[in-house]
Parts: structure tokens; C-alpha cells; sequence
């Protein structure tokens, strides 16, 4: 039992060593496409742009763990969307490329297999968490299909103001808080990884019903990366209902019981977000 002690701590502060202090990626300053069509934001249509994940992934397979030279760490338990954990292996790469003009340093990463086909694009070879988006400022503009990569320093100029403000603590965690006047809800994870709109939890959505009335009723099957089987939720469409001052028609809200989150669905309903990782904040245009 001793020895086992041992070798978990020792994994621990191993772990910690490599998170802490070679983990510290830098990220080139350019500019993407991507395809507002698709459920998902994907850099040069391969690549996630994942808010929700507090570190980066490559999938197994030819599109990409084969793309690059890799040096196997350690391991790390990785958590899916419902709270599925799965060991996977962590390495470091001093220098990837996982996309045209965009590269990144001093990267560590872990490596996701047999995960649900149904998941991602046929091009899709991983994702890039808070701890790479953190380094930079990011403009997504759905009107252009671009998305500009720039410094921490940098401000986006505009002549339109915000029509929405999110207020993050966490570098790496951007929880802010969502307010329906019947109730204000705190920790809601701001997700882009994830392709739904907004998601509470099931006492969340009794308060809210009380004041707004769904004008419909679905149910929606969602997968995490490590799910075998989809999962079947609820899915309550609002009209007229009022979210942080601003009016939404057609908004969707799924019942969940683990987590409040807002995702890349509801960034689509915007011309423009300014993501400002200095200041801790999403800015919706």
C-alpha cells in the first residue's frame, strides 16, 4: 500500500512538473476560415475551438496522431462532457503545426482513441483547449467565416457596441453567470466545443418555466468522447424569453443534470465575438 502511495504521488508531482512549467504554449498570430454551417467552430475546418475543454487533444487515427513527432509524458484522467473519465496518455511537442499558417510551441496534449465516430468531421484531427486559446485574443467573425488570431494586448475596434458581456475568474475555466430575472444562474460554462445551445439543469428549467412557457418540446441524443452510447435529453424552445437584458426568439435549452453550459449554437446567433483572455471576457456582437 506504501509503494502504491508512492508511485501515485510520485505520478502527481510529475504531472505537475510538466503542466506547470514546460506547458506553457505560444501561439502564432494569424488569420483561419471555418465554416458557419457546421455545429461546431473548426479552424481551417479540422481543428475544434474548444472554450469548454481545459486542455488540448488529438485524436487517434491518420488524420491525427500520426501528424506529428511526440514525447510521451505521463498519463492523464480525461473527463468527457457527462463526466466520463478515461486515462489517456500525455505528451509534449516542442513544435505543431495542426493547421495551415497556425503554429503552435512548447505544447502538451493528450491523445483521445475510440472516440465516437458520430462526434466529428471526417477532417476533424483534435482540439485546442484554454490552455492554448488563453495566450492570445480572438475575433470570430460569421459573416466573413474568419477567425483572427491576435495578442493578449490587442483590443478589437468597433464602432457597434456589445449587445452581450461574459465576465469570466478562471483563465482556463470561463464560467460566467446567466440572468432570466426569474433566477440567476451561476457557473455556466461558456462551451464553444460544445454544438447546443444553452444547457441547464432540470430545477434551473422548473424556475424558468414558471414566468416563460415552452412553445415546444424535443429530445436531443448528445455524445461525449468517451461515450459508447448517446445520451437522450429534453430540449425546450422559448419564445419572448429574456436572458441578461437581451430578448431571444427560438432559443433552445437543454435539460442536463451535471452542468450549465452555453454553446457554439448560441455564438451563431451573433455577427461577431471578441474573446479578450487578458481581461476575462466574451464579447457579442
Amino acid at each position: 500500500m506504501f509503494i502504491i502511495l508512492i508511485l501515485v504521488t510520485a505520478i502527481v508531482l510529475y504531472n505537475f512538473l510538466f503542466l506547470w512549467f514546460l506547458n506553457s504554449p505560444r501561439i502564432s498570430y494569424t488569420t483561419l476560415h471555418f465554416n458557419k454551417n457546421k455545429e461546431k467552430l473548426l479552424l481551417n475546418d479540422s481543428l475544434l475551438w474548444d472554450t469548454g475543454a481545459t486542455g488540448t487533444v488529438i485524436y487517434d487515427g491518420d488524420n491525427g496522431e500520426k501528424t506529428c513527432e511526440k514525447i510521451w509524458i505521463s498519463y492523464i484522467l480525461s473527463f468527457d462532457a457527462f463526466h466520463k473519465a478515461r486515462f489517456c496518455k500525455l505528451y509534449y511537442l516542442s513544435q505543431f503545426n495542426p493547421v495551415y499558417s497556425l503554429n503552435i510551441s512548447q505544447l502538451c496534449f493528450s491523445i483521445v482513441k475510440n472516440m465516437p465516430e458520430e462526434m466529428k468531421y471526417d477532417n476533424e484531427i483534435g482540439s485546442i483547449g484554454m490552455n492554448v486559446i488563453n495566450k492570445a485574443n480572438w475575433i470570430i467573425n460569421f459573416q466573413s467565416e474568419k477567425v483572427e488570431i491576435l495578442p493578449d494586448n490587442k483590443i478589437y475596434k468597433t464602432k457597434h457596441r456589445p449587445q452581450l458581456i461574459f465576465k469570466y475568474k478562471r483563465k482556463n475555466i470561463p464560467k460566467t453567470q446567466l440572468d432570466f430575472s426569474v433566477c440567476k444562474l451561476e457557473n455556466v460554462l461558456i462551451d464553444a466545443g460544445s454544438n447546443g445551445e444553452l444547457t441547464l439543469l432540470k430545477s434551473d428549467i422548473e424556475i424558468i418555466n414558471k414566468k416563460y412557457k415552452p412553445v415546444d418540446t424535443l429530445t436531443v441524443s448528445s455524445y461525449g468522447r468517451h461515450s459508447i452510447s448517446p445520451t437522450i435529453q429534453n430540449c425546450y424552445v422559448y419564445d419572448s424569453i429574456v436572458i441578461n437584458n437581451v430578448c431571444f426568439n427560438n432559443i433552445e435549452i437543454i435539460e442536463n443534470n451535471i452542468d450549465r453550459v452555453i454553446g457554439f449554437k448560441f455564438f451563431k446567433r451573433f455577427n461577431q465575438v471578441f474573446l479578450n483572455t487578458k481581461e476575462k471576457r466574451f464579447y457579442f456582437y
